[in-house]
């Protein structure tokens, strides 16, 4: 609280400041008249599907590679998903192409996913598990990037917190059937069933999600 009291500024914000009510109003009307705001709402609900990996990466690693695993496979994860967003970043990517990069990074975040359930192997538990880290940091930046060329600067928190509500809303769905259908057992094999199905319908959810995506920008 002291750091942030004696270093951060008014740079970035609004130049109209609104109250939280008049905010979330906007944040209603723009969702209303923009589709494509409707739809970035539903990808982020799909990213749901990669919630019983965060839970149960741990569980798996130390159940399958022994306890020690746990801390080398967390920094590989957290430097995988740091180089996607420092690698999208760092490339331009034209406002009319964002959509098919969000599907894009959906898929591939759902094929690493099935990936690492495929085979008890080490080396293809890396490979998929780097190659969705990888594409969901390059997703968390070209979504934003998606949501915040449409979004009025006034309104823009509101509105995220209104996003972020509806993911949740989402991964509360998710995770809600997968333990009704899966139940929650540590068994490795068990959780890499998991995963397969849930990479599988993540991948086919991007595909879907592609034939309706915004044609026209914004």
């Amino acid at each position: 609280f002291v750091f942030v009291l004696c270093t951060m500024r008014s740079d970035g914000e609004p130049v109209e400041r609104l109250t939280e009510r008049k905010a979330l109003s906007e944040s209603l009307r723009a969702l209303k008249a923009q589709p494509a705001l409707r739809w970035i709402l539903v990808a982020g609900m799909l990213v749901g599907f990669v919630l019983p990996y965060n839970l149960g990466w741990a569980v798996y690693t130390r159940e399958r590679f022994g306890v020690w695993s746990v801390s080398w496979v967390w920094a590989f994860l957290l430097l995988a998903v740091m180089a996607g967003g420092y690698l999208s970043r760092n490339r331009s990517v034209a406002k009319s192409r964002l959509p098919h990069a969000i599907c894009l990074s959906l898929c591939c975040m759902g094929i690493g996913l099935a990936m690492t359930g495929s085979t008890p192997s080490p080396i293809f538990f890396l490979i998929g598990a780097g190659l969705h880290e990888v594409t969901s940091g390059i997703y968390g930046v070209v979504s934003e990037l998606f949501v915040q060329e449409r979004i009025g600067s006034s309104y823009r928190a509101t509105f995220g917190s209104l996003n972020s509500f509806f993911s949740k809303l989402g991964y509360a769905l998710v995770l809600g059937a997968a333990t009704l259908l899966f139940g929650s057992s540590s068994n490795p094999a068990h959780i890499q069933a998991v995963w397969m199905v849930m990479g599988a319908l993540l991948a086919a959810s991007a595909f879907v999600l592609w034939l309706f995506r915004p044609r026209l920008f914004p």
